[in-house]
């Protein structure tokens, strides 16, 4: 403004009306003209750069998919009974940063809670075919197949009950008048297995009114640490298929929104589909984009393993039973843990007290092993793991993969070749010490087999302390891994701001 005040009021003292009439106009085009973002391709006219994205959207981006892809891929297991707000909240958080912090450990205990769904499903049918139960919602099936067992019950709730207790289904009720329903819809199907492996089932003593829940389906397995007092009883499957609960039943008890979720998935499609064409087109990705894209594709193959799990069920159904005892609880070993036995980890364990009432948070339904087979003998730290060494491999394997999905930034450019160096060594790490029990625990086995005692107890110690070590170090590269993609968001190269030019990639003439 001094300028323009200067050239209006000074200049024609000073100057011929040629000059003010230069300074006039060069003054205008300066702070009354448009702005030009680029460099001005001709002497006419401004060019306007429509192909560019700051360094907030980027960001922006990135952190919004990470959240909602992984917000939304989690589903937690039943609280517990009668939990509170906070409770389940507290929950739902502490997975969600599970999922940030160690998504490897989380997609396991989501493979495996898929595979215990299936087995699951598979013992609770041979289980009621065993006690003659139908499985059939048809009402004319279960009344000729079946017609001493009652086959369904009224959940209807009184006027004299809150709302907000839960639903609670007694055996004992007479069954409510016949209805016309689908005789393919059965009282037992993958979403049934899963509301049941994730806690949906609760036991109401009826003399004692006591309610505590049990662990499902350990008929199966062979007799051990397992107490029978706290697995499903003969009479608790019968008074559960008598509730003949419908698939649409439990799907209506679950959170998930067919929106949000188609939401969330072309959100994410649309982001992967964006990083193959900026390859396609020869233009960089950020590594902050490569961390996205690596925790995308966990929750995807988490989401595909949770598909016919309910989200978000609070309430959980009360069926009368004995209310068991206070269950199998499993410290946390942080010995054994590097040395290889990961299958003591909390992943499948039950970890349940009957004066808390709260459902074991990683708990999957796991039916006998093999103590001798090749996994739990060289696999395994110890023969009694909960899931074997089927768990260490599969932890071991995926974990590797992770670090492997990282090397995708392998050749990016960095703003300091110090930092550059960082981001390779540190995939290095996450691919190379995830798999280091597959050949430590292997090879101590055999030590404890063929060598002297002492051998293999100060080979186990010095790996011990090699291990220990390892992992401060895994520690720190995925710490590194996290930090170093918004540290170098301060300097990026011209090109990682261009956008797309979709139309190299349509059809034309």
């Amino acid at each position: 403004m001094a300028l323009l005040l200067w050239s209006t009021l000074v200049s024609p003292v000073l100057s011929p009306p040629d000059a003010f009439c230069a300074t006039w106009a060069a003054a205008c085009e300066n702070y009354l003209g448009p702005r030009a973002t680029t460099t001005q391709a001709t002497d006419t006219s401004p060019v306007f750069n429509t192909r560019y994205r700051s360094t907030i959207e980027i960001l922006w981006s990135c952190l919004a998919i990470i959240f909602a892809s992984t917000w939304i891929c989690v589903h937690p297991n039943v609280t517990g009974y009668k939990a509170t707000t906070w409770q389940n909240l507290w929950k739902r958080v502490k997975l969600f940063i599970l999922a940030v912090l160690a998504p490897e450990l989380l997609a396991v205990f989501a493979f495996f809670q898929w595979k215990g769904c299936r087995e699951l499903h598979k013992a609770f049918r041979e289980k009621a075919k065993e006690l003659n139960i139908s499985v059939d919602l048809n009402a004319e099936d279960r009344a000729l197949q079946n017609p001493g067992v009652p086959t369904a019950q009224s959940t209807k709730t009184s006027q004299d009950t809150p709302l907000s207790e839960p639903l609670i289904a007694s055996s004992r009720a007479s069954p409510p008048e016949e209805t016309t329903v689908d005789p393919q819809e059965t009282a037992w199907t993958l979403t049934h297995a899963n509301f049941v492996q994730m806690g949906g089932i609760v036991f109401k003593n009826p003399e004692t009114r006591e309610v505590g829940f049990k662990e499902p389906g350990i008929w199966k397995r062979k007799e051990r640490w397992v107490d029978r007092e706290r697995s499903w009883t003969d009479e608790d499957i019968k008074n559960f298929f008598a509730l003949r609960l419908s698939e649409a039943s439990i799907s209506d008890r679950s959170k998930a929104s067919a929106l949000v979720k188609t939401l969330v998935v072309m959100q994410v499609l649309w982001f992967v589909v964006q990083t193959i064409a900026r390859a396609l087109e020869g233009l960089p990705i950020t590594h902050l984009e490569v961390v996205c894209l690596a925790f995308t594709l966990f929750n995807v193959g988490m989401y595909a393993c949770w598909w016919d799990k309910p989200l978000d069920v609070e309430c959980p159904v009360e069926v009368e039973g004995s209310d068991g005892d206070v269950g199998h609880i499993t410290m946390f070993n942080p010995i054994t843990v590097p040395m290889g036995g990961l299958d003591n980890l909390p992943v499948g364990e039950w970890i349940y007290s009957a004066k808390t009432k709260l459902y074991p948070s990683l708990y999957c339904y796991h039916a006998d092993h093999n103590e001798r087979s090749f996994l739990n003998k060289y696999l395994s730290y110890e023969n009694d793991g909960v899931l074997g060494g089927a768990f260490t491999l599969a932890l071991s394997f995926t974990s590797a993969s992770f670090g492997a999905l990282h090397t995708i930034g392998w050749s990016l450019p960095s703003p300091s070749h110090a930092e550059h160096i960082l981001w390779q060594i540190s995939c290095l790490v996450l691919m190379s010490y995830p798999l280091l029990p597959l050949v430590i625990v292997p090879f101590i086995a055999l030590l404890r087999e063929h060598a002297p005692r002492w051998v293999g107890f100060a080979f186990g110690s010095f790996m011990a302390f090699i291990t220990f070590c390892g992992a401060i170090t895994y520690i720190g590269a995925r710490f590194i891994l996290l930090v170093l993609p918004f540290l170098e968001l301060r300097n990026l190269p011209p090109l990682a701001h261009q956008t797309i030019s979709w139309s190299n990639f349509l059809p034309h003439i």
